[in-house]
């Protein structure tokens, strides 16, 4: 019963912190694998749900109770991977998801990468942590006098165009990735 509490807690603490966004969650039975919100330029915010171990994949989320088949804004899945940080990293995720994903440069980022992300009628994109990108931006000296997370928002995930758009997730949920 305290772990229902704790995914219901979730959603309270992902609502309070996007307020104007209309977010679409699956049913509650897959709370489990909530990750947390997903940005991208140009989509808005959505949930993000983990993908492994069999939990969600893009092709059975509808069968999750609750699933917004008309959803103008769908949640989105992110298959986590191993090694990220590596320097390997992009060559991996190139060779084992596809040839055509872009990454944010300098390579410095590499660290925040958390996996793959899978969204309804788009090809997979690079995930990475928002949380993480801004600790290395902080660490690495970048500083400005407006709000760091606008900062962000213009130069970081506003710079980039085209379909294979890396995504940002701010994770919420009882992830490893939060550590």
């Amino acid at each position: 019963m305290e772990e229902l509490a704790h995914m219901e807690s979730i959603r309270e603490r992902i609502t309070n912190a996007y307020p104007n966004d209309r977010l679409t969650f699956l049913g509650t039975n897959c709370d489990n694998a909530i990750l947390g919100v997903c940005m991208q330029y140009g989509k808005g915010t959505r949930i993000a749900y983990e993908q492994h171990d069999g939990i969600i994949h893009l092709t059975h989320a509808p069968k999750c109770s609750g699933y917004p088949a008309d959803a103008v804004d769908p949640p989105v899945f992110v298959s986590l991977v191993c090694g990220c940080g590596t320097p390997a990293i992009r060559d991996a995720l190139r060779e084992g998801f596809d040839p055509e994903l872009q990454f944010l440069d300098p390579d410095d980022h590499d660290q925040d990468i958390i996996g793959v992300c899978f969204q309804p009628d788009r090809k997979p994109t690079v995930a990475y942590s928002y949380n993480r990108v801004l600790e290395t931006l902080a660490d690495d000296g970048v500083t400005t006098d407006e709000d760091f997370a606008d900062w962000f928002d213009v130069n970081i995930i506003g710079s980039f165009d085209g379909p294979r758009i890396p995504v940002f997730i701010d994770i919420f949920g009882p992830s490893l990735l939060r550590a």
